[in-house]
Parts: C-alpha cells; sequence; structure tokens
C-alpha cells in the first residue's frame, strides 16, 4: 500500500520513487527525513510545501548525520513527481525507532535509517486520513554504520559480567 524512503540529496529517494511509480501507480510513496530547527521543517518536507526546491534553509544539527544532504537540482523533479509527501520526524522519535529495532527486530540501524520507521510510528502518521488506513507499509532501512560503544551496551553486559562473579565468590 506504501513505501517510506529516508531522504537526503535524493538519489536514493528518486530511484526508488520512479520504479515504483512505474511497477505500482497507486503506491503511496512517501519519504521521511529528520526535522529541522527551521520553521519549515526540512528541506525535503520545505520543498515539496513550497513547489520549489528549497535551497535557502540552515543546515539541521540532527542525529541523522547521513540524512543531512542538499536535494540536488537533479532529484528535485523526481522527487517532486513521484513522492507524495516528505515527512520530518523528530530526533526523539530516531531514537525510540532505532531502540524498537534493536530490541523487536534484533537489528542495529543508525539514525537516518530508523527515520522511516520514526515516520510510520509517529502521530503525524497515525492520524493521517489516507496514512492511517493503509495496511501494509514498507520501510526503506538503509544504513548500519553505528558505532557500538556509543550505545553502552559493552559496558553494561562488561558490569553484569563482573556483578555475577562478585556474587558467585
Amino acid at each position: 500500500d506504501a513505501v517510506v524512503i529516508p531522504i537526503s540529496g535524493g538519489g536514493l529517494t528518486s530511484g526508488v520513487a520512479l520504479a515504483l511509480r512505474a511497477l505500482r501507480p497507486g503506491l503511496v510513496v512517501l519519504a521521511a527525513e529528520p526535522q529541522g530547527a527551521h520553521a519549515d521543517g526540512a528541506d525535503a518536507a520545505a520543498s515539496k510545501q513550497r513547489g520549489s526546491l528549497a535551497t535557502d534553509l540552515p543546515r539541521p544539527a540532527s542525529i541523522c548525520d547521513g540524512l543531512l544532504g542538499r536535494m540536488g537540482d537533479l532529484t528535485w523533479p523526481v522527487v517532486r513527481d513521484c513522492v507524495d509527501e516528505v515527512l520530518p520526524v523528530t530526533e526523539e522519535d530516531v531514537v525510540d525507532a532505532m531502540q524498537l529495532c534493536f530490541e523487536r527486530l534484533k537489528i542495529v540501524v543508525e539514525p537516518s535509517a530508523a527515520a522511516p520507521l520514526a515516520a510510520v510510528l509517529s502521530p503525524q502518521f497515525s492520524k493521517h486520513p489516507v496514512y492511517s488506513q493503509l495496511r501494509r507499509v514498507a520501510l526503506v532501512v538503509s544504513g548500519g554504520n553505528v558505532d557500538l560503544s556509543a550505545l553502552g551496551l559493552w559496558d553494561a553486559l562488561r558490569a553484569q559480567v563482573a556483578a555475577n562473579a562478585k556474587s558467585r565468590n
């Protein structure tokens, strides 16, 4: 029924969206990007809202560093014509999506790859009159560049091992 793709410069998104439009014209094609610190949201979302490529917006600071590229002149027309909407996601929602991927799906994804899941789990999606009725939603989860030491998991496990060893002695 729908596909959600992470968007940055638009290369991956425009390629996937173009293929989907050719193969399944009625499919809902959405993109997800980190919400910016500016009023328009993020540059792809602002571009879709304006109907023209937004090049005047400051780059937001984001944990989704893989999605901070600017959309280009070549990819914008495809995104404009083939993507139904760009959904900005919050940093908090991205972290929650990463945690869900790790805990429930047993996969480690970088923040940029979690943006599509964050978009689908957002109130913007669940309260939308069309999107909330979609039954099958595919997510493009692209990117696993995570510094596992940053998760703190290994330190917590080592502490548990040490505590277990101490309790046995």
